[in-house]
């Protein structure tokens, strides 16, 4: 690979990106289409897509973000390209439309943009793009598109009883007029013509001389002691009047050839070759059915979570409960030699399980709390409990200049991001900080003692980060 830099390697992956495969694709041909692009099974790329919809909504929005920005089959750009003037495409601008309307609305619900966002829709949307990325890495060089991308499609079938059309040409309903003679299609041995086959006419035919009675019958009652007579006209009319006999069939046994009409023999034919028997390797359906079972148990434990509110189906959880009838099918497939391509699926599945469960359960407020950049500056409590919340980001509590005349606690809780704490100066505080995945720099947990009067208020702090990273300061 030519390009060296991050920004040189982006540039390149967009540049060499994925065409739709609409002819064998199921919906738009975007999992066909990466998988011909990055040479993997289509079916590990749509139980990708479909896993990621489970867990989080992203599936979705990937799916459909791809629709829009990935060409069709050959085009040079993409619908969403063609709607800023950059080209044209196959693809109707209504329709193209219609899909910046459905990434809108589904961003807005599975996306950090959105209310609807946990902590599995981020991880498997970085792990899809991730896995785009690597797959990029194995492969940086698009392969030819397959022949189905050149495929025209026909605007109409034929209808019975009117024009005929052979395979592949394309048929205009209602052409032509009625009562055309239909065309003999030209090939490379017939020329283009009209109408139906002449008769075939044998080269050679013997000329047969229409004889009197008298020569038909030389012996007959009425010609008896009589010489034959007949007019000079009628010998020379019946010399100039020959007819065309059928062809005589050629003797069966005629060694010397002295039958001249045996000898426009037909063009001898190469002899026949028998087709090779090619032995079909049934496939195995080891592998749909080890994902059809592993979706369907995610689907429903995941379903039980959200509609019973049971806190034990974690998403972690289902996952793992789902990688076990994977690895159940591997097991299953090493037996019987096959099943090779839950390989795919199992390896992503336990980055995800282990990340899932490095975070554990996931706080749904604090994910809706909101993405962004938030400074908070605090001079008084008003309540002796307070609490911040963001969701995504990096958020900062300065209680440098607070007044603290009773005991209170402040809780400031970030989802996925950074947090950072600016401590009071001469009050007695209480730190207390947690991450769940990520790093920790935070004041010794216990009293800090700046005040040793006996009536001196003491700041609880409680901060808690999921996924980043939290900072305590003295400044």
């Amino acid at each position: 690979m030519a390009t060296t830099s991050f920004g040189d390697q982006l540039h390149d992956l967009w540049r060499t990106r994925p065409a739709r495969l609409t002819v064998e694709g199921k919906i738009a041909g975007v999992c066909a289409g990466f998988a011909h692009r990055y040479r993997v099974d289509p079916a590990l790329v749509r139980v990708a897509f479909v896993v990621a919809a489970i867990f989080g909504g992203s599936g979705i929005v990937l799916y459909l973000l791809a629709w829009l920005m990935l060409p069709q089959d050959t085009d040079a750009v993409s619908g969403g390209e063609a709607l800023l003037g950059r080209g044209q495409s196959s693809q109707s601008q209504g329709q193209s439309l219609m899909l910046v309307a459905g990434v809108a609305i589904t961003a807005s619900i599975f996306t950090p943009l959105g209310v609807s966002l946990s902590g599995s829709g981020v991880v498997s949307l970085a792990l899809m793009l991730l896995g785009w990325w690597l797959l990029y890495q194995r492969y940086p060089t698009a392969p030819q598109l397959p022949p189905s991308a050149f495929a025209v499609k026909p605007v109409a079938p034929p209808i019975a009883g009117e024009y005929p059309a052979p395979p592949g040409y394309l048929q205009a309903p209602g052409y032509p007029p009625p009562g055309t003679p239909p065309p003999r299609y030209p090939s490379a041995q017939v020329p283009f013509q009209y109408g139906p086959t002449p008769e075939w006419t044998p080269p050679y035919a013997p000329l047969r001389q229409e004889t009197s009675s008298a020569q038909k019958n030389p012996g007959g009652s009425d010609s008896v002691g009589s010489a034959p007579v007949q007019s000079a006209q009628g010998e020379n009319a019946s010399a100039e009047s020959p007819t065309h006999e059928q062809a005589p069939t050629p003797p069966s046994w005629d060694p010397l050839g002295v039958a001249p009409f045996a000898w426009d023999l037909p063009e001898p034919q190469a002899p026949h070759e028998p087709r090779a028997t090619v032995a079909v390797q049934r496939k195995s359906s080891i592998t749909p059915l080890t994902l059809g079972v592993a979706v369907t148990t995610a689907s429903v434990l995941a379903a039980i979570a959200f509609g019973t509110g049971n806190e034990w189906f974690t998403a972690g959880r289902i996952a793992a409960i789902a990688l076990g009838v994977v690895s159940l099918g591997l097991i299953i497939g090493a037996f019987r030699n096959a099943g090779y391509g839950l390989l795919g699926i199992a390896i992503p599945l336990s980055a995800f399980v282990i990340v899932a469960t490095a975070v554990g359960p996931v706080n749904w407020d604090t994910m809706q709390a909101g993405v962004g950049e938030r400074n908070y500056v605090v001079t008084s409590l008003a309540a002796p409990t307070t609490d911040y919340r963001l969701g995504i980001g990096t958020q900062t509590l300065d209680l440098r200049d607070l007044e603290l005349t009773n005991d209170a606690t402040v809780t400031a809780t970030t989802g996925m991001g950074e947090l950072v704490i600016y401590l009071p100066e001469g009050v007695n505080t209480v730190t207390r900080c947690q991450v769940r995945l990520g790093e920790s720099d935070c004041p010794p947990e216990g009293l800090v003692v700046v005040d040793d009067s006996a009536d001196a208020p003491v700041l609880t702090i409680d901060a808690s980060v999921t996924i980043g990273t939290v900072e305590a300061r003295n400044e």
